[in-house]
């Protein structure tokens, strides 16, 4: 039986205190390219839905408190940028579909 999996931006459909904007940083890039490619080797799964935690915001972009930090951020390899992040959606076996409900800021209206 095939299934749709959905998966949050701030990791859960609580929105979190702190992430309250779904912001894209690097934990949350990380997290999501590993989530969407375990749906995407999953067999049980058909399709795959992207959701903002919360309802006000499906994401506001990048992590602005990244910025300061960004040569220790980004030069990690095992960190996916936004525009793999973005490959990564494009590039997906299964359908993915972003259910943007709440503002789409920045690079969040990207993936």
């Amino acid at each position: 039986m095939s299934s749709i999996r959905t998966i949050y931006i701030g990791g859960s459909q609580q929105q979190s205190r702190s992430n309250p904007v779904n912001s894209l940083g690097a934990k949350v890039r990380t997290k999501l390219v590993h989530e969407l490619n375990a749906a995407c080797a999953d067999p049980n799964t058909s399709a795959i839905i992207i959701l903002g935690a919360g309802n006000k915001f499906f994401s506001a972009g990048a992590d602005i408190r990244e910025f300061q930090q960004k040569s220790n951020v980004e030069s990690s390899e095992d960190v996916p940028s936004l525009v793999d992040l973005c490959t990564a959606v494009e590039r997906a076996s299964k359908p993915v579909i972003a259910a943007i409900r709440g503002f789409a800021l920045g690079g969040g209206m990207e993936p």
